[in-house]
């Protein structure tokens, strides 16, 4: 969970829908297609869409005293992707 403190606080509520929605997909016996469109439609409740204008850039810098090329573009890609991760993880478990 601790790619909630890359995300906007708006997107919290959002997170914990799809904890559940994730659980509900592991209880049922799903199509692998089923949880493919789950995962996409999870990218983009969280903001995000086929754009780059849509990155969170700022996600990038959290903690961040100066600008190290890994940490910022590994912190991007967490936070553009934390929901469909989410979904992915807690759906498998």
């Amino acid at each position: 969970m601790w790619t909630v403190l890359l995300m906007k606080p708006h997107n919290l509520p959002l997170l914990c829908g799809l904890v559940l929605q994730g659980r509900l997909l592991s209880s049922l016996d799903i199509h692998p297609l089923a949880l493919y469109f789950a995962l996409a439609a999870a990218f983009f409740y969280t903001g995000n869409s086929n754009s780059l204008a849509s990155l969170d850039v700022g996600a990038g810098y959290y903690g961040l005293a100066q600008y190290h090329p890994v940490p910022v573009g590994l912190q991007m890609l967490i936070s553009t992707y934390a929901g469909p991760l989410l979904l992915f993880c807690v759906s498998m478990t």
